[in-house]
């Protein structure tokens, strides 16, 4: 795995980062063939809109291509997650956000699918609300309904 945090090669964020405390941040996914990264521009502009949805600030978007960029050509074959922090979330903390990302495989496609309906009753159902189209990180109740 491949992991770059502000830039830096790690794989550390301090235990009081909004990500960890509240899972207060935004995020995208995007493929990575052989190195190349699939629809690069299109997953910035999402992220550009999730995070101004949520009044984070991101660090200029050619500095966010190049870490993307670094990290498929690091991985090859795989996923490139861009992971945005609001930055400390523990009172007497100072600091700004945190900008991750990394590479990692994926798993194999399982040889069948199969597709349940699940009551959702955190979804909007249609109605608008402030995060509709925001990519959260907060994907408790997701996880929670698929368990």
């Amino acid at each position: 795995m491949f992991v770059l945090v502000d830039g830096i090669p790690t794989n550390a964020i301090p235990v009081t980062d909004s990500v960890v405390v509240r899972g207060d941040g935004c995020f995208e996914a995007m493929r990575s063939y052989e190195g190349r990264l699939f629809a690069l521009d299109e997953h910035l502009d999402r992220l550009e809109h999730s995070a101004a949805a949520m009044g984070i600030p991101l660090r200029e978007r050619e500095e966010l291509s190049g870490w993307c960029k670094a990290a498929a050509v690091a991985g090859g074959d795989g996923v490139v997650r861009l992971i945005v922090s609001r930055g400390p979330a523990v009172p007497g903390v100072e600091g700004s956000g945190h900008t991750i990302v990394m590479h990692h495989q994926m798993s194999p496609p399982p040889a069948q699918v199969r597709l349940d309906p699940v009551h959702a009753p955190w979804h909007a159902a249609g109605r608008t609300w402030d995060l509709a189209t925001a990519k959260t990180i907060s994907y408790a109740p997701n996880l929670s309904a698929t368990r």
